[in-house]
């Protein structure tokens, strides 16, 4: 108590002390509250310059149209080597060569602007065909669907995405080491049957 006596004291006599106070106490909040800005600033420049990329602003199925798209900017040091250019937009259809999330950066490898089965398959799959009258009944299969496939009750592929339908066969994006077990099992007495992943 006696100490802040003695602070008020000095400070009624020497009124210059008590401005010098205030500014330095005005300097300080002033400092503070233009810090975050200044750290936002440094942030920026650690990670350099910044690029417009194409993102994804809701989720798209496998063989659909990417339509809703939107451009942002991005640091470089976050952007895929392969991001897709502003600029390509609307020179060709876009469509989804695996499941699109909402918020992801577009690349070259993420779409095409075809629906054949080849460029719907999964990186690192195989396409199997399979029988229409053994695989499909009632299940009105399209490309983009998601498919267990068994064969005399047993799953041989917990998940393989349908590329293409038609009236004959259903081609089927399957990881490579099981595509030849589901082309064997197509041939065999108990046939193949493929179960609908909602």
């Amino acid at each position: 108590m006696r100490a802040i006596s003695t602070v008020r004291g000095l400070l009624a006599r020497h009124r210059w002390m008590y401005w010098l106070l205030i500014t330095v106490l005005t300097i300080a909040v002033i400092s503070s509250a233009l810090e975050p800005g200044r750290r936002a600033e440094r942030e920026q420049a650690r990670w350099g310059t910044t690029t417009p990329v194409v993102i994804v602003t809701r989720a798209v199925a496998a063989g659909q149209d990417v339509e809703a798209v939107e451009i942002r900017d991005y640091p470089l040091a976050v952007v895929p080597d392969d991001h897709l250019n502003p600029a390509a937009i609307g020179e060709a259809p876009m469509v989804a060569r695996h499941p699109l999330g909402s918020g992801q950066v577009l690349t070259h490898a993420a779409i095409t602007d075809h629906r054949s089965p080849i460029a719907l398959a999964r990186p690192g799959d195989v396409i199997a065909a399979v029988t229409t009258t053994t695989a499909t009944t009632g299940l009105g299969l399209i490309a983009g669907d998601r498919v267990m496939v068994a064969s005399d009750g047993i799953v041989i592929v917990d998940e393989a995405l349908v590329v293409a339908v038609d009236a004959d066969s259903v081609l089927l994006s399957v990881p490579t080491p099981l595509g030849a077990l589901v082309t064997a099992a197509e041939s065999s007495l108990g046939g193949v049957a493929l179960l609908l992943i909602p």
